[in-house]
């Protein structure tokens, strides 16, 4: 019976430990526009699709550090901005437009 409590207590330690591993924050993501058809939001790695607005408004979670968000168009890939991600934070991106395709202005 001793046993069987004691594996539980580790096994629930151990799960306990693996979810806090890692260190995240988050981005909101919003723009003042109706995106241009055929222009792709990335937010690091992560796809960013509109709303059927044509605007977008996301929270996503992001590793903490320092994360581009960008806009692809066709084969061209425009840095609109760099933020800066802390953990258990939110940082607030608004993304107006621009010659470029955005002017960024970031709240932390």
């Amino acid at each position: 019976m001793r046993a069987r409590i004691a594996i539980g207590f580790v096994l629930a330690v151990a799960g306990f430990v693996a979810g806090c591993e890692d260190d995240r924050g988050y981005v909101e993501v919003k723009t003042n526009y109706v995106i241009r058809p055929g222009d792709v939001y990335w937010v690091g790695e992560l796809q960013v699709a509109p709303a059927p607005s044509g605007q977008i408004d996301a929270v996503i979670g992001a590793p903490v550090g320092s994360l581009d968000i960008y806009i692809r168009r066709g084969a061209a890939k425009i840095t609109v901005c760099d933020v800066t991600v802390a953990k258990n934070r939110i940082v607030t991106v608004t993304i107006d437009r621009g010659a470029t395709g955005g002017i960024c202005n970031v709240v932390a």
